[in-house]
C-alpha cells in the first residue's frame, strides 16, 4: 500500500464502499469506451466491475480519471484499463458501476489510540491528594483508619468428599398373566342315593369347582350347567359346550381345561 499512488488508495477504500449506480449491463450493448468518457464528464469517483467467463476485471476512477485497472489472471494494477476492456468481448460479460458514499468520517486520534495500547502500568499517574473534609461533614464521611494486612496462614486443602452412586432402581414386576392353569380337583366320593346318583348334588358340585376356577366369570358355566338335563349324557352334553361360551377377560384355553376337569370329575361319579 505504500508504494501507491493516493488516489489508487482512495479508489480500493471507494471499492469496499461504493454503491451501486449502473447495474446489469451486457457488454454486447453498451460501449465501454464511450461509458468511461461519460463517467468521466460526470467526475465519479468508484468503480467499474466487468464480470465474465474468462475472469473479472475492475477499473479504479478518481473524479472520472482512471486511477488503475487490475483483474482476476493478473493481481498487478495498471495504469491503463487495456485488460479489462479486452474482457467486454465477451457478450454475455457484465458490467457494474458503483460511486463512492459523500460521507465524512471523524479523523483518527492517533496519540489517544497510541495511549489506549499501551501497558497499564505505564498508564497510571499518582493520585491526587485527597481534598480537607469539610467542616460540615459527617461522621460516617469521616476517613478510616488505615487496617493492617496479615498474611493468611496457609489452609489445607480439604479432602474429597466421596459420593457413592446411587443405589439401581429395580424394576417393576410384571403383572401376572390372566391365563391361568389350574390342576384338576380330587375326585369327590361316590354320591349315591337309594341305588343311583344324585345328579342334583352332582351339578352344585360341577358349579362349585367352575366358580373355584373362574371366580365372578363363572356364571354362564354354572347356568349352563344348571339347565342341563339331570342325566349323565345332559351333564356331558352341557359340559361340552363350555370351550364355546364367550366370557370377557377369559380365553378359550381356560374355558378348555375347566371343561376337561369338570369331565374327569363327572366320570368320578357312578350310575
Amino acid at each position: 500500500v505504500v508504494g501507491l499512488t493516493p488516489e489508487l488508495v482512495d479508489g480500493l477504500f471507494e471499492l469496499t464502499v461504493a454503491q451501486p449506480v449502473y447495474t446489469e449491463l451486457y457488454a454486447s450493448w453498451v460501449d465501454v469506451p464511450a461509458l468511461l468518457r461519460f463517467l468521466e464528464e460526470r467526475r465519479l469517483s468508484g468503480t467499474l466491475t466487468v464480470r465474465a467467463t474468462t475472469g473479472t476485471g475492475v477499473i479504479i476512477l478518481k473524479e472520472g480519471k482512471i486511477a488503475g485497472a487490475y483483474t482476476s489472471e493478473s493481481r498487478e494494477v495498471a495504469e491503463r484499463a487495456d485488460s479489462v476492456l479486452a474482457l467486454c468481448r465477451d457478450p454475455g460479460a457484465m458490467i457494474e458501476v458503483k460511486a463512492r458514499i459523500d460521507t465524512q468520517h471523524d479523523p483518527l486520534d492517533v496519540a489517544d489510540i497510541v495511549a489506549g495500547r499501551r501497558p497499564s502500568s505505564y498508564a497510571q499517574t499518582p493520585a491526587a491528594p485527597a481534598a480537607p473534609p469539610s467542616p460540615m461533614a459527617t461522621a460516617s464521611a469521616a476517613p478510616r483508619q488505615p487496617v493492617p494486612s496479615y498474611a493468611a496462614a496457609p489452609v489445607a486443602p480439604a479432602a474429597p468428599v466421596y459420593t457413592p452412586p446411587p443405589a439401581p432402581v429395580p424394576a417393576p414386576a410384571p403383572p401376572p398373566p390372566l391365563q391361568q392353569s389350574y390342576a384338576p380337583a380330587p375326585a369327590p366320593p361316590p354320591m349315591v342315593t337309594g341305588g343311583s346318583a344324585d345328579w342334583e348334588a352332582i351339578i352344585t358340585d360341577l358349579q362349585q369347582i367352575t366358580e373355584d376356577q373362574l371366580g365372578n366369570r363363572a356364571r354362564k358355566v354354572k347356568d349352563l350347567l344348571g339347565a342341563s338335563e339331570r342325566s349323565r349324557a345332559g351333564i356331558q352334553s352341557a359340559i361340552d359346550q363350555i370351550p364355546t361360551i364367550s366370557i370377557l377377560f377369559v380365553d378359550a384355553s381356560r374355558l378348555e381345561a375347566l371343561a376337561n376337569d369338570l369331565r374327569a370329575r363327572l366320570e368320578a361319579y357312578p350310575g
